[in-house]
């Protein structure tokens, strides 16, 4: 990468250039993303992308830190986190190269931006909120298109936690038998119901249930005091007996 002048602005501009020969150029691919992105935040604008023989060409606002710039400024639990993070998005480049219907060439250019791409959804990624203080975090996506409906019989693991302290209740994981249950139908809470209903097939998620959603002001038993707000790890892993987790 290059530090140039815009004779048009005169604002300094960071140059990227590779050999024209690739079949298909990163660069490229760097550019659509930025186009794409633009406006966001951290993301540099572009100025031109082109050919200039034997170069592709990628002019773009002044980039931040470099890497070798994070790492320094890194203790060592925070570098092998960013390693880790890296590790798991390029797993996901090379998923979606193997299935593209043109071929991608994964470079270290494409890791970061995507990296990049990772990192601002991760920050974007949110609670849920499915009303009446009932709030779901997704974990893990499921297939996006099979969801349970009132009367399906669901089979889920779970691991239940007190709010207040992190405290676990219960844990079909820790029995290692899946929980099965009727949805919408009051055989579980209403956290349940509710929540479960947003989740397809495969999705892992934590539920974050309200009391007056899970056992109010009665609580349960001795491990659930009254009033008590409530946290439930959930995996669907098989709706009805036609649709079911592989693994």
């Amino acid at each position: 990468m290059f530090c140039g002048t815009d004779i048009y602005s005169h604002e300094q501009v960071a140059v990227k250039v590779e050999k024209a020969a690739y079949k298909s150029s990163p660069l490229m691919y760097e550019s659509c993303v930025y186009r794409c992105l633009s406006g966001g935040v951290g993301i540099p604008n572009v100025h031109w992308y082109g050919v200039g023989e034997p170069y592709n060409i990628l002019v773009t606002d002044l980039h931040g830190p470099t890497i070798q710039n994070l790492f320094d400024g890194m203790d060592e639990f925070g570098s092998q986190l960013l390693l880790a993070l890296a590790k798991d998005v390029f797993s996901l480049l090379e998923l979606w190269a193997s299935t593209a219907t043109q071929h991608i060439e994964i470079t270290m250019n494409s890791v970061l931006i995507f990296f990049g791409i990772f990192a601002i959804t991760q920050s974007l990624a949110d609670d849920v909120d499915l009303g009446d203080g009932l709030k779901k975090t997704v974990l893990s996506p499921g297939d996006g298109k099979t969801f349970p409906h009132a009367g399906d019989q669901l089979s889920m693991h779970y691991t239940g936690t007190l709010a207040q302290n992190g405290q676990k209740f219960d844990s079909s994981v820790d029995r290692g038998q899946p929980f099965t249950f009727t949805i919408g139908v009051g055989q579980v809470i209403q956290g349940w119901d509710v929540g479960v209903m947003s989740m397809s097939l495969g999705e892992e998620s934590e539920l974050h249930i309200p009391s007056q959603m899970g056992y109010g002001a009665n609580g349960a038993g001795n491990v659930i005091p009254p009033n008590a707000d409530l946290n439930f790890k959930v995996q669907l892993l098989k709706i009805n007996s036609g649709e079911k987790m592989e693994g």
